[in-house]
C-alpha cells in the first residue's frame, strides 16, 4: 500500500491543482520534509520534488608526507528534481577550516576540491559536507615507495600509441627497480586513461592524486590533456613531465616550474616543417588542414608565420573537427586554389582518415603533402593503404615533414626492440627518459616528497656533471653523492628555465616507396 500523504503537509486543494500542473511554488516548503513515497505521490501528480544535495563520496589520498599538500575532492549529487545551492563545509578535526558554495542541476553532480597541509604527522578526520574521511599524514623523509603516475591514452585519438607509452613506461622502471630500486624501494607505477579527452584527462589525474597519492606524474600524451590538467598539477603541486605535449603556450605558461617536457614546442616543429616546405620542397603556396584544438592550431600559426617570412603564400588555412565522421569538405577547401602543396596538422587517426580520404578524391595523384610529427609513423602506411597500381598512398602523395632534431645518446631502438620484439614509435623513448629522470631526482632529494622532487629534476637533467645514460650506473653515482648529467635517449637533456628542453636542429623525413620512414639530412631550425 503506497503512503498517504500527510493532510498537513498538502491540502486537497493543492493536489487538485498540482494535477493540472499548477505552479507549485507556495508548496516547496512543505515538500521538502516528506519522505521518499509520499514524494513519489507528488511527483505523479506533477509536482517537481525540491532539490535535494548531498555529498556522496569523498577523495584523499591515502598517504601524504607531512608539509605535503593533499587534494580532498567530493562528489556532490542532487537527487531532487529542481536546482539547488548548497555551502559545503571543509572541517578538519571538528574545526571548519573551508568552505564552497555548489550549485547542481537535479540528477546531476558537481566535484568540489579543498586543499590541506599539516606538518605534523598523524590521522586527521575530515568531514566534507556531512560525510566523513580520515587523512594520514607520515614522517617527512624517504616516505615510502615512490609512486609514479601515468595519465595515457588507453582509448581516443591516440589509443594506437598506447601500448607502446605504457611498454616504455614499464621498462623504465624495471630498469630502476633492477638497480636497487629508489631510496631503498621498488618505483610503483599506476596507470589511467585520458581517453584523449580534456575532461576525462582531468579526472584521470584526479584519480592518481586524490585516490592514489602519487608522489609525481609522466604524461600526458596530447596537448589539448595537457591544457586542461596542467592547472591540476600546479595547485597539488605534482612534478609532472609529458612526453609529447607539443604546444607553445606551454612554455610561458604559469605553472610554478611543476609542469616539464621533453618534447620539442610547437614554436620549433611548425617553423621546421615551413623551413621543410620552402627550402627543401621548394614549395612556394600551400594550405593548411588543421586539427581544430590547441595542438593543431599551434602548428598552424607558426607554420603560417614562418612559411610567409621566408617568402611563401597561404592560400588557406582551413581546420576541422576532431572524430568527425567525414573530412570531404575540409579537404575539398584546402585543396582549392590549387595550392603547390597541402600541411596537415592531424593526430594519427584523423590523419590516416583525411590521407586516405584524399586519396579517394583524386588529391593526392597531384598534390604533396607536409605532414607533423603527429601523422609520422611506421604503422601510418598500411593504415592509410594502398593505391590501385600497389603503391604505398603515403608515397604517392610524397608525405613528409621535417621534426625538430635532439641530439641522443642512441640506443633506444635496440633496447626497446630487445625488450617487446618491435621498434618504438615517436616519443617512446621521453617516456622512458621521463620515468628515469623522475626516479634520479628523487633518490638525489633523499626524499619521495613532489616538491623536492621538483627541485632537483634540473640538478640530474643538466650540465655540470658525470655524463650518463645507464640507469644503474646513474643511480649508484647518486646514492655516491656525485653530480650527474642524465643523457637520455630521447635526447641529451637540458632543461630551461621555462621546463622545455633546448633543441636547434630538425630531421627532414619522408615516407619512401616501400613504406619506410626515410631520414635525410639536419636543418637549423628559424626562431
Amino acid at each position: 500500500m503506497m503512503p498517504r500523504v500527510p493532510e498537513d503537509v498538502v491540502k486537497q486543494s493543492d493536489l487538485e491543482g498540482l494535477a493540472t500542473q499548477s505552479d507549485v511554488n507556495s508548496l516547496r516548503d512543505r515538500i521538502s520534509g516528506l519522505e521518499e513515497g509520499q514524494a513519489t505521490i507528488l511527483e505523479e501528480l506533477g509536482a517537481e520534488t525540491p532539490a535535494r544535495l548531498s555529498v556522496t563520496s569523498v577523495n584523499v589520498p591515502s598517504e601524504v608526507t607531512a608539509g605535503q599538500t593533499a587534494t580532498v575532492s567530493a562528489i556532490v549529487t542532487n537527487t531532487g528534481g529542481q536546482e539547488g545551492t548548497e555551502t559545503i563545509d571543509f572541517i578538519v578535526d571538528g574545526e571548519t577550516m573551508d568552505s564552497q558554495d555548489v550549485t547542481v542541476g537535479p540528477g546531476e553532480t558537481e566535484t568540489v576540491t579543498f586543499q590541506i597541509t599539516k606538518d605534523e604527522e598523524g590521522t586527521y578526520n575530515l568531514s566534507v559536507g556531512g560525510a566523513s574521511a580520515t587523512l594520514t599524514v607520515v614522517a617527512a623523509g624517504p616516505g615510502g615507495p615512490l609512486k609514479i603516475g601515468r595519465i595515457s591514452p588507453i582509448t581516443g585519438d591516440l589509443s594506437v600509441i598506447n601500448p607502446g607509452f605504457v611498454n616504455a613506461s614499464k621498462l623504465a622502471r624495471d630498469d630502476i627497480n633492477n638497480a636497487g630500486g629508489v631510496l631503498g624501494e621498488d618505483v610503483k607505477l599506476f596507470i589511467e586513461d585520458t581517453e584523449t579527452d580534456p575532461t576525462a584527462g582531468v579526472q584521470a589525474t584526479r584519480r592518481l592524486i586524490d585516490v592514489t597519492g602519487v608522489n609525481c606524474i609522466v604524461g600526458p600524451a596530447s596537448t589539448s590533456v595537457g591544457m586542461s590538467v596542467i592547472d591540476v598539477i600546479k595547485d597539488a603541486k605534482i612534478p609532472t613531465i609529458s612526453p609529447s605535449t607539443t604546444a607553445a603556450e606551454f612554455t610561458d605558461y604559469e605553472d610554478d616550474d611543476f609542469y616539464f617536457r621533453l618534447c620539442p614546442s610547437d614554436q620549433l616543429q611548425g617553423a621546421a616543417m615551413a623551413k621543410f616546405a620552402y627550402d627543401q620542397r621548394g614549395y612556394r603556396s600551400v594550405s593548411i588542414l588543421s586539427r581544430n584544438e590547441a595542438y593543431g592550431i599551434g602548428l598552424e600559426k607558426v607554420f603560417e608565420s614562418t612559411f610567409e617570412d621566408l617568402g611563401g603564400e597561404v592560400l588557406e588555412s582551413v581546420r576541422y573537427e576532431p572524430g568527425a565522421a567525414t573530412f570531404d569538405s575540409e579537404i575539398r577547401k584546402a585543396a582549392e586554389g590549387d595550392p603547390d602543396a597541402l600541411v596537415l596538422n592531424a593526430l594519427m587517426e584523423d590523419g590516416v582518415k583525411i590521407l586516405r580520404t584524399a586519396h579517394d578524391m583524386g588529391i593526392t595523384e597531384d598534390t604533396p603533402f607536409v605532414v607533423c610529427e603527429g601523422v609520422q609513423s611506421p604503422k601510418i602506411p598500411d593504415m592509410v593503404g594502398k593505391t590501385a597500381g600497389g603503391d604505398y598512398i603515403v608515397h604517392q602523395a610524397q608525405v613528409g615533414g621535417a621534426t625538430p632534431y635532439p641530439e641522443t645518446a642512441g640506443g633506444f631502438v635496440q633496447k626497446f626492440k630487445d625488450e617487446f620484439g618491435e621498434e618504438p614509435w615517436a616519443y617512446m623513448s621521453n617516456v622512458y627518459d621521463a620515468t628515469v629522470l623522475l626516479a634520479l631526482a628523487t633518490e638525489e632529494a633523499g626524499t619521495t616528497d613532489p616538491v623536492q622532487i621538483r627541485d632537483h629534476l634540473r640538478s640530474v637533467a643538466n650540465p655540470p656533471g658525470t655524463e650518463v645514460t645507464d640507469v644503474e650506473e646513474a643511480l649508484n653515482l647518486v646514492r655516491d653523492g656525485e653530480e650527474i648529467n642524465y643523457q637520455g635517449y630521447s635526447s641529451t637533456i637540458t632543461i630551461d628555465e621555462h621546463g622545455d628542453i633546448e633543441i636547434g636542429l630538425a630531421t627532414v623525413w619522408y615516407y619512401g616507396d616501400n613504406g619506410a620512414i626515410v631520414e635525410g639530412e639536419k636543418i637549423g631550425v628559424p626562431t
